[in-house]
This record gives C-alpha cells, sequence and structure tokens, in this order.
C-alpha cells in the first residue's frame, strides 16, 4: 500500500484550517472576530407616525450615521433589525422605510 506522507493528524488539522473562517460555525474559534463594526448612513429615514406634525415637534431626522456589527449577521434581516433597533430607542419612534449609504468620517 502508498503512503501520501499525510498522517490522520495533518488531515484533521487541514480540516480546522478551514472551519476558522466559516462563519456559521456555533462557536467561535480563536481567529474569529468578536464584533466588525461599519458605520453606514441611514437616510431617507420614513418615520411611522400620525402625521408630519409629529416628525417636527420631535425634530426626528432624515438621515443618521448608524453603527452595525456584522460579525453576528446572518442575514441582511439581522442589519435591518440593527438598523431600526437603533434609531427606535434613540428617538423613540419606529421606522417605516429607509435608504442605506456607505458612510466614512
Amino acid at each position: 500500500m502508498a503512503t501520501t506522507g499525510k498522517s490522520a493528524g495533518d488531515n484533521s488539522r487541514a480540516k480546522h484550517k478551514t472551519n476558522l473562517y466559516n462563519i456559521n460555525t456555533p462557536t467561535k474559534g480563536e481567529y474569529m472576530r468578536s464584533s466588525i463594526i461599519i458605520t453606514v448612513l441611514v437616510k431617507n429615514i420614513v418615520w411611522d407616525t400620525d402625521s408630519q406634525e409629529d416628525i417636527i415637534e420631535n425634530n426626528l431626522p432624515e438621515e443618521v450615521p448608524v453603527q452595525v456589527d456584522l460579525a453576528s449577521i446572518h442575514s441582511f434581516d439581522c442589519i435591518n433589525k440593527q438598523i431600526c433597533n437603533h434609531l427606535s430607542d434613540e428617538y423613540g419612534w419606529l421606522i417605516s422605510d429607509y435608504d442605506l449609504e456607505g458612510y466614512s468620517k
């Protein structure tokens, strides 16, 4: 029987290296980042209010920079939830719609 020069230990090491970059693993490896923060500009915000007067009275902005943690996302819904939660926590109103734009200082 011919040998390839690889032991079983080499094979398991290769599998371990492959899993280092798989963000869907149940436990984070030592090389996984615990957070990857980016800032996006949330603009054209449509606040879920009863009237335009509510927007004016409460000084609700049309655009806001928001930090989003990409390390824990699995889909755009996760980003949307972070943005909506941030805005409603900060301003006390729900969001109906918005647009996103990359943002740099």
